[in-house]
């Protein structure tokens, strides 16, 4: 009797291509961050995250690479001043829906 097990794994960090900027200068724009990542590889979108009332930054964004290479290549701008800021890349850490610890705290209960 031959038995096939199949064991599907949550991705790995390292496969991921979206990249975590923090340490960004408030003023820094999607525009002054595509040359730094584009010397690495395509890059498939920029989000620099801002407050939904102010539209200011909040000074860290996402970079999405095309290529896990390109993007596991642009980790080496961890430390790199950036309009006299140095700024953190890191990969991404993914939000997982099944964990009881995301769910909001307040609201209705049923």
């Amino acid at each position: 009797m031959l038995f096939i097990l199949f064991i599907f794994a949550p991705q790995s960090h390292a496969l991921q291509m979206n990249l975590y900027i923090s340490g960004l200068d408030r003023f820094i724009t999607e525009d002054d961050l595509r040359p730094l990542f584009e010397k690495f590889g395509k890059i498939k979108s920029i989000r620099i995250a801002k407050d939904p009332g102010t539209k200011e930054s909040l000074c860290y964004g996402f970079v999405e690479m095309e290529e896990k290479s390109a993007a596991i290549k642009a980790l080496s701008l961890n430390a790199a001043t950036v309009k006299g800021t140095d700024i953190k890349v890191n990969i991404a850490k993914v939000k997982s829906s099944s964990n009881p610890f995301n769910k909001p705290k307040f609201g209705r209960r049923f």
